[in-house]
């Protein structure tokens, strides 16, 4: 039985093929790896640019690990806590869209922190109303 993903493999450029190769385990099924290593063959590439293909990927892969790993600021935790509310969460989106995964995450938690914070102040200012 011949392998479905032959066809589009043999449509992708060098880069690509070598992008699917090097992912990491459980990005793309076996299938679809095994295509894309018999496509790059099948180009007769020498070592040396499948070499230094492979490295400006890494280069490329360690780039956007790095901007998605970026921490927020002290600063802008304490504005989301203080100040939270609708655009924070859209900072949080837009830092998300930019490929700043954990500032989104962050902005979206110290925003969340902060709403629960003047939630519970409300709440034991209405509790403290009833009783005194």
């Amino acid at each position: 039985m011949s392998n479905p993903y032959e066809a589009v493999m043999l449509k992708k450029t060098n880069e690509q093929l070598l992008k699917i190769i090097n992912s990491p385990e459980g990005d793309y099924n076996f299938e679809a790896v095994t295509a894309a290593e018999a496509a790059l063959d099948g180009r007769q590439l020498s070592e040396a640019y499948i070499q230094g293909a492979t490295q400006a990927i890494n280069t490329e892969q360690e780039i956007l690990d790095e901007k998605a790993n970026a921490p927020t600021t002290t600063l802008w935790k304490a504005l989301c806590f203080i100040l939270p509310g609708g655009l924070q969460l859209g900072y949080a989106t837009n830092f998300k869209a930019d490929g700043y995964h954990r500032k989104a995450s962050e902005t979206a938690t110290w925003t969340f922190y902060g709403i629960g914070f003047y939630l519970g102040l409300i709440l034991l200012s209405r509790i403290s109303n009833w009783y005194f």
